[in-house]
């Protein structure tokens, strides 16, 4: 009886002692996950700072190199734009179209001779009609005509003039016979002529200066009219052959250079021209998209990247109609976590109730758990 007694009392120390040890283990393990709890709040917390901090860094880098990259970037877009115009240009300007609105045949003709081999051929043409018609050994006659129409009398040379506009004594002198002159006098027939009183044409007949002047004069003047009308003519010839003989050959007048070009150039001239224009203005259209899609914004008539301000200004408005109470429900809580009530709940919850005579009602207290009850 005493043995299994104390078996009895030495199986009670051991159980209390068991008890006391798995109540050691599992403050232990209470207090390492409370640790461990710590220690991830601190991490995260430290992850965070370093985040922000490596973010700030990065904003600040970005801020220093911002304006060499957009404008570079900026640069690069303006070329895409350009090159995008150009092709669009080019797959609506076709060559056959503008040899249409030319009114050329398609394919449009190449030129069958060079064009020196024609402007030398119609030269050659042009200068013997010209000669053919005023021949250059007529301005050796000139000389002859000025020495007639100006003569240089010698003594005795008879002559007739009029002058003072043929009033008073001496004004008309008719077939009367040269004596002499001086300086200031011309002795013709029985009287003496003041020089002064002769009209300079007169004069030149009997003073040599006087009419060398006016037979140089004459041949001048008669070379650079016959010269003129040897140029008009020729100018006739030229543009007459020019149109047979080019127009043969497959070559057009270009008006805007004034000049026999090949129909072939001027197609590629022209074709130029009018995918230059539509290119012109499709950029506007073409600048606008593709600025806008890169998230650029037009300020003062330049491009430039839209603002922080902007795109949150943009991803506001694309939000502001799709914004939705993203708020957890009850329904949705982790077990043990009950959502926060409204003000109006809280308000409704603590306003103490009322009797039917309209006092309050004294507010009875909530039931407090009991700590040490191991069924709560």
């Amino acid at each position: 009886m005493k043995a299994d007694k104390r078996l009895v009392e030495i199986q009670g120390t051991m159980l209390h002692t068991l008890n006391h040890a798995v109540s050691l283990v599992m403050l232990s393990v209470t207090l390492i996950a409370a640790g461990l709890s710590c220690a991830e709040e601190s991490t995260d917390a430290d992850d965070s700072r370093e985040a922000e901090s490596s973010a700030e860094s990065q904003a600040e880098e970005k801020a220093e190199n911002t304006p060499d990259n957009w404008k570079a970037e900026r640069a690069k877009l303006k070329k895409d734009i350009k090159e995008i115009a150009r092709k669009q240009a080019e797959k609506t300007i076709t060559k056959r179209k503008v040899a249409k609105k030319l009114d050329f045949q398609w394919p449009v003709e190449k030129p069958t001779r060079p064009a020196e081999e024609i402007k030398k051929e119609i030269s050659q043409q042009v200068e013997k009609k010209v000669d053919e018609k005023y021949p250059l050994s007529q301005m050796k006659e000139f000389r002859k005509e000025a020495k007639k129409k100006y003569p240089l009398l010698d003594k005795g040379d008879r002559t007739s003039f009029t002058i003072r506009g043929g009033k008073g004594r001496g004004a008309h002198v008719k077939n009367e016979p040269f004596h002499k002159k001086s300086s200031r006098r011309v002795h013709i027939g029985s009287q003496w002529l003041l020089r002064d009183d002769l009209p300079p044409e007169i004069e030149a007949r009997f003073y040599p200066s006087v009419n060398k002047k006016f037979r140089s004069d004459y041949v001048r003047r008669n070379k650079r009219q016959y010269k003129a009308r040897r140029k008009n003519y020729a100018e006739q010839i030229r543009n007459r052959l020019a149109r047979k003989k080019f127009k043969e050959a497959n070559y057009i007048y270009d008006e805007t250079r004034q000049k026999w070009v090949s129909k072939v150039a001027l197609l590629k001239r022209a074709v130029r021209h009018f995918r230059e224009k539509r290119t012109e203005k499709l950029l506007p259209k073409i600048e606008q998209r593709v600025f806008t899609n890169n998230g650029y914004k037009k300020k003062q008539g330049e491009w430039k990247p839209a603002g922080i301000l902007d795109k949150l200004k943009e991803a506001g408005k694309s939000l502001s109609g799709d914004a939705k109470d993203t708020s957890p429900s009850e329904e949705e809580m982790p077990e043990g976590i009950r959502a926060v009530p409204s003000d109006d709940q809280e308000s409704s919850k603590n306003k103490p109730e009322q009797s039917e005579s309209g006092e309050a009602k004294a507010e009875k207290p909530p039931s407090q758990p009991d700590l040490y009850d191991e069924d709560q």
